[in-house]
């Protein structure tokens, strides 16, 4: 918004049917490209860990990068994402 004006207008679509985000209704001022981003634990069991079984390039082709608790980074094509161990 510049002089009461709307100068801008974006629409956002976040989340699932079943597990939506919700509604942000701010003024904004800033925005962040591609933030730095930790993926919530459902979003890991639920998404990630079965795209990365249909498709193990999925994390690199989507520009996602993977880190162990000790903030090294992990070679997605190094986990065994069949195991109950890939969400660790």
């Amino acid at each position: 918004v510049e002089n009461d004006r709307v100068v801008l207008r974006h629409t956002a679509v976040v989340g699932k049917i079943d597990r939506q985000t919700p509604i942000v209704d701010s003024k904004i001022n800033e925005i962040i490209v591609n933030p730095y981003w930790n993926a919530p634990v459902s979003i890991v069991r639920k998404d990630i860990i079965p795209l990365m079984r249909k498709d193990p390039n999925y994390l690199k082709d989507s520009k996602i990068r993977l880190f162990a608790p000790d903030g090294s980074e992990v070679d997605p094509l190094t986990v065994d994402w069949s195991t109950d161990d890939a969400e660790k």
